[in-house]
């Protein structure tokens, strides 16, 4: 009887200890939460929260995603939404996204979702994916080659020029120096 009071005893203990975790990391939560929308309005974005746990802001023609934990804001992605000049489009887009992969690599892909309309009418699919590894310069001779994956060096470069069609590599460095700054400025104490 007494070592069921002990296991009792301890596993209430624990269920109070875990309780009492659970309700100071919520409150450290709401106010990271409050600091962020804090900063936000200072710099004159408008944020939302996707979720406990990532966030995103809406400029011009990108999307800015950020995943929130209890020591900040950090940048995940951009999705910019890109148009082909003198097309006839039905539905869909062109989505080019810088995801951050840290130590100043990104992967950059683009999604290619459009149903084209022809010069004679007629409907064409124009489904693509596809990206390329770089460091933060984005330029040709920046990008990440692995020696382990078959023609990985002939697929980047021909992700790299697809992306080219779009963006200029300082297109894309701009836009991820842009979603740095958005979270440095986030991040301000």
């Amino acid at each position: 009887m007494k070592k069921i009071k002990i296991v009792l005893l301890i596993i209430m203990s624990i269920t109070l200890i875990s309780g009492a975790i659970l309700f100071i990391l919520k409150g450290a939560d709401k106010r990271e939460k409050e600091k962020i929308l804090e900063n936000a309005n200072k710099n004159g974005y408008m944020i939302e929260f996707a979720d406990d746990s990532s966030l995103f802001i809406e400029k011009q023609n990108a999307k800015f995603y950020y995943n929130v934990d209890l020591s900040g804001v950090f940048f995940d992605k951009c999705d910019i939404l890109v148009e082909e000049k003198d097309v006839k489009v039905k539905e869909g887009d062109i989505v080019i996204t810088i995801k951050d992969k840290g130590n100043n690599f990104v992967n950059v892909s683009i999604h290619d979702s459009r149903i084209l309309i022809k010069e004679d009418g007629t409907e064409e699919d124009h489904f693509y994916s596809t990206f390329f590894t770089s460091n933060d310069e984005f330029d040709e001779s920046s990008l990440v080659i692995s020696e382990a994956k078959v023609d990985d060096e002939q697929k980047s470069k021909d992700a790299y020029k697809h992306v080219m069609d779009y963006l200029t590599p300082e297109n894309l460095k701009d836009y991820y120096n842009q979603a740095k700054d958005i979270c440095d400025h986030l991040n301000e104490k």
